[in-house]
């Protein structure tokens, strides 16, 4: 693979590591716990004052805000971890001459679509988007190839 091809699929696979932690932090919702991590009031019992929901107890909504709290913290930390690999994504697909392929390549690479879901978008044939994406791809390739000082060396871990 050349030098874009290997910037985008790292930054492709960064993306669905994020949309995992994203489908937890749903998922979770879903199962009707707390939605917010901002913390709840309530009735004292036997009172007649109210007071913020604690952190860190024995109480249930307390502990789902820290667990949502939880999965946000994971979800910054990791898209602060890849942010130069992200970055440098971008700076790849904006090499692209054409609008539309930068589209096709931001949308497949940055928002992990599928070439099929990306082609009824845009109202494209997915043969049409596949020969688009390929091309803009081997083009990209070779411009790294023919000026190497193109490639800022970005060294990330492997991903997935």
């Amino acid at each position: 693979m050349g030098y874009a091809r290997d910037t985008l699929e790292k930054r492709r696979n960064v993306e669905m590591e994020l949309e995992a932690i994203r489908r937890q932090m749903d998922k979770f919702a879903q199962i009707g716990e707390c939605k917010s991590s901002m913390p709840k009031v309530e009735k004292v019992r036997g009172k007649d004052e109210y007071v913020f929901a604690p952190r860190g107890t024995n109480n249930a909504e307390g502990a789902a805000i820290q667990h949502r709290d939880g999965y946000e913290e994971a979800l910054r930390k990791h898209a602060a971890k890849h942010e130069a690999l992200m970055l440098e994504a971008e700076r790849v697909i904006g090499m692209a001459e054409d609008a539309t392929d930068r589209t096709i390549l931001r949308d497949y690479y940055c928002l992990g679509m599928t070439l099929r879901r990306i082609a009824g978008l845009m109202n494209f044939d997915h043969t049409t988007v596949w020969k688009r994406w390929t091309e803009v791809l081997n083009d990209l390739d070779d411009k790294f190839q023919q000026n190497p000082t193109l490639s800022h060396g970005i060294q990330q871990e492997s991903v997935i």
